[in-house]
């Protein structure tokens, strides 16, 4: 249940693609598309699509790449469950033609329906059976489809039995159906939602979708996958208007050719200095990057605006944000920290990113040995006398996720003299994120 560490995922990879594991493994070091590879599930899916990424690179003499986010690393992955390649049939490919030929709108359909929920504010996990059998006759229905009943009834039992949702028997002994990952259900949700957009009027957009949070991570993964520059633009000015945040973020999912445009929303936005730091970190768009090293070299910044200058650069994980903290010159304790910090774990990380001829399991085991040892290192600076050093450590841990830093900050959170390093200290636990 809990995420797989590291030295797990590279486990994974390595069993599912021998010979292409690491290089597999060596693209998965952003964030883009952490989410995938923190669950089995997804792993494997995302497994599946770079081997036959692999394939194709081979034929074309280039190097295989993982698709740029989420959501086309889904769509790949559907599109091969449900129709193979050339080299390979759909792994799936004992299903009923005339059934396999209607998954996707079905799986689309109905994703959108649960995210609508019985309430505006929460979506639905799981669905009664009988429920889901109604809806999809109601759209075969309004398809024209003969026979809709017999066809929703079958068709469910055969994505049921093929495809990525599953039965599940509720307390009451109800059958519901579900996603076999929430993942899932939102990237329908986003198919739909892609259909869905061109006719949205900005107030429906706004009041219906981007004023609840259950549709963010829907509408996240839509933008990745809109190929309309203007659609994508708008989106993103409407989630601006609405929510400065949930429009940053949102700004840097839109497929990276718009993100110039996009992101010059936010660095427009007449905000204070502090908050558009933050917002730019929010997008996690390389385009920040130029503003970002304005404001972490200019010294007329006070020390906490540098600081979180640096550290919405740290969020970006591209080399040139890790190049320009390296090059970072800079005699103060907290900058100075934050900068050794990440250009050890960066100077490992990239070593393996950029040699994968050379790549080997000693390598990544030095890296992950670096990566303790740095924790262990914070872990010691959580008792230090100066308070600066103490806050800095409890930042530093927080960024890390290490569950191992957990009692160390259970106990500055608890007995640490400062309110201002004891709420650095919830905030890491809050970053941590376990139970």
């Amino acid at each position: 249940m809990l995420p797989l560490t590291e030295p797990q995922m590279r486990k994974f990879v390595r069993g599912y693609l021998p010979e292409e594991g690491d290089r597999l493994f060596q693209q998965l070091q952003g964030d883009r598309l952490r989410k995938f590879a923190e669950t089995p599930l997804l792993l494997w899916m995302l497994c599946r699509v770079f081997a036959e990424e692999c394939i194709q690179a081979e034929k074309e003499n280039r190097t295989p790449k993982l698709p740029e986010n989420l959501g086309f690393a889904f769509r790949e992955f559907t599109r091969l469950y449900d129709q193979g390649t050339d080299e390979h049939q759909a792994i799936q490919e004992d299903a009923p033609v005339d059934s396999r030929d209607q998954w996707h709108k079905l799986l689309r359909h109905l994703a959108f329906v649960m995210m609508q929920g019985k309430t505006l504010i929460d979506p639905q996990l799981s669905i009664p059976r009988e429920e889901a059998e109604d809806c999809l006759t109601a759209y075969l229905r309004q398809e024209d489809r003969s026979n809709p009943r017999e066809c929703a009834e079958q068709w469910l039992k055969d994505l049921l039995k093929y495809h990525l949702i599953q039965p599940v028997i509720q307390p009451n002994f109800e059958e519901h159906i579900e996603f076999r990952h929430q993942l899932i259900q939102e990237y329908y949700t986003a198919e739909y939602l892609l259909k869905l957009l061109p006719n949205l009027t900005d107030e429906q957009l706004k009041r219906d979708y981007l004023n609840y949070l259950k549709w963010t991570e829907p509408i996240a993964l839509m933008l990745a996958l809109v190929a309309h520059k203007e659609l994508a633009v708008r989106v993103v000015e409407q989630a601006l208007d609405m929510d400065l945040m949930l429009g940053a973020r949102l700004a840097g999912e839109v497929k990276p050719e718009f993100q110039a445009q996009t992101v010059k929303f936010v660095e427009e936005l007449e905000v204070p200095d502090w908050l558009k730091v933050q917002l730019l970190g929010e997008t996690r768009s390389d385009f920040v990057l130029n503003a970002l090293c304005k404001v972490l070299q200019d010294k007329n910044h006070c020390r906490h605006m540098r600081k979180s200058a640096a550290f919405a650069l740290s969020k970006l994980r591209s080399d040139p944000a890790l190049k320009a903290i390296k090059e970072l010159k800079d005699e103060d304790p907290d900058l100075y920290r934050s900068k050794e910090k990440l250009e050890e774990l960066g100077s490992a990380i990239l070593g393996c990113l950029r040699s994968p001829e050379n790549s080997s399991h000693d390598i990544y085991e030095g890296t992950v040995s670096l990566s303790r040892r740095l924790v262990a290192e914070e872990i010691k600076k959580s008792e230090n006398p100066d308070e600066k050093v103490r806050r800095s450590a409890a930042d530093t841990l927080g960024n890390s996720k290490a569950e191992e830093a957990i009692p160390a900050l259970s106990k500055v959170l608890k007995e640490d003299s400062s309110w201002e390093v004891r709420r650095s200290a919830a905030s890491a636990l809050g970053q941590i994120g376990s139970k």
